[in-house]
């Protein structure tokens, strides 16, 4: 068992959580897996909210994206309807070059 170095409780790291690291060459976490979730959401706005309109209908709703944020918002029923197209976010992709250099 391993103790994790914030909240000193005690976390067991698994043969294929191990496996998992080792894909990445990362080391085995030192902080228990409640801990971790707590950093990843920490970033996340969820404190501030906005009105804005959505971005398909005009529909005025709240959003964790302010008005002059350069993000897309739809509604919820919208997100979930096929109002709109997801295709036209695609981007053209080119197996034989490098992932993050097409990505930049």
């Amino acid at each position: 068992m391993t103790q994790c170095i914030d909240c000193h409780q005690s976390f067991e790291i698994r043969d294929q959580d191990r496996e998992f690291y080792k894909k990445f060459d990362a080391p085995d976490p030192v902080q228990c897996p409640e801990c971790r979730l707590q950093h990843r959401l920490q970033f996340r706005n969820e404190r501030t909210f906005y009105y804005r309109t959505s971005s398909l209908s005009g529909q005025k709703l709240i959003s964790i994206y302010a008005p002059d944020s350069p993000h897309v918002v739809y509604s919820a029923e919208e997100w979930w309807s096929d109002t709109w197209d997801g295709m036209q976010y695609g981007r053209d992709f080119d197996f034989s070059r490098p992932f993050f250099e097409q990505f930049r």
